[in-house]
């Protein structure tokens, strides 16, 4: 009922992402968490940092890993080329999309919502959008965009990237520390008056 009357809000995960292929190889485009930091591993070797993409390597083979306190370690480790190593690795051109690979991410826009909220990275919703032209991308936080979304609803479409997007890879939410300014918890002290709503 409640997507027959337009009351769903798509809220999109990685697994959208990793249905799309690459045009050539027909391989995913973009990097699980775990291929991701083995990649950050390596760099780290091209880096001649071989100690800190040990580090990194030894995060990924345990059972359960934790993957944001790795993702730490791979930024504090890489500093400066970090933002440029997710650039490489998330920012992929469209001309590299295999087309029918977006069929997933255009049946969520075809549930109706002109809102799809997402904690992915990348350009897919925006690739897979009907209205492409009109559409709207917001950042983590977006006072103006909400306080209009309340007031007169959407006559857009519009993708909020909740973790931020590659576009604007210094604002992405991707480390332990990344996620506490966000999703603060009361024994972590300040909260990030940023993101407060």
């Amino acid at each position: 009922d409640r997507l027959r009357d337009g009351r769903v809000i798509p809220f999109v995960g990685a697994g959208v992402s990793m249905n799309v292929l690459d045009r050539f190889s027909h391989e995913p485009v973009f990097p699980s968490w775990r291929q991701l930091l083995s990649h950050a591993a390596d760099r780290l070797e091209e880096e001649t940092k071989t100690a800190e993409a040990e580090v990194v390597r030894s995060l990924l083979k345990v059972q359960r890993p934790d993957f944001l306190y790795a993702a730490g370690q791979a930024r504090e480790a890489l500093g400066a080329i970090w933002f440029e190593f997710l650039k490489d690795k998330l920012d992929i051109p469209f001309e590299r999309i295999y087309d029918e690979s977006l069929e997933l991410a255009r049946l969520i826009w075809r549930l109706g919502s002109n809102l799809i909220i997402t904690t992915n990275y990348d350009e897919v919703l925006r690739w897979a959008c009907p209205r492409q032209q009109d559409l709207q991308s917001w950042d983590i936080t977006a006072p103006v965009e909400q306080a209009s979304l309340l007031q007169q609803g959407l006559r857009r479409p519009v993708v909020w990237h909740l973790h931020g997007r590659i576009s604007k890879a210094s604002q992405i939410i991707l480390t332990a520390k990344d996620y506490q300014l966000l999703y603060p918890t009361e024994n972590h002290g300040v909260r990030q008056a940023d993101y407060e709503a």
